[in-house]
């Protein structure tokens, strides 16, 4: 994922693995956004930068899984996952 890391680029982690680096990625990012809320940025700039960031993630991972995918096919797999995310929460909301 990062230069940092101790793996190829063509090697697969598990899915342990890919958990613990998800939840140390969003620590990260949840660290950078109290700095810069510390210096005043624009919440919505820090808002928009998470969820960038959170996108090309998804991206990147989809890539890696699918290397003969296009960017087009890989922006059509992300809006899929998108859409089915907001189908089961809006499920969720009126069983209850």
């Amino acid at each position: 994922m990062g230069s940092d890391s101790n793996k190829n680029e063509n090697e697969y982690y598990s899915r342990d693995e890919l958990y613990f680096l998800r939840i140390e990625k969003i620590q990260k990012e949840i660290e950078t956004a109290k700095r810069l809320i510390m210096k005043n940025v624009d919440n919505l700039e820090i808002a928009d930068n998470f969820i960038h960031n959170s996108f090309e993630l998804m991206k990147y991972g989809i890539s890696l899984r699918n290397k003969d995918l296009t960017e087009k096919e890989i922006h059509s797999i992300i809006r899929k996952n998108i859409s089915l995310t907001m189908k089961l929460k809006s499920n969720l909301k009126r069983k209850k």
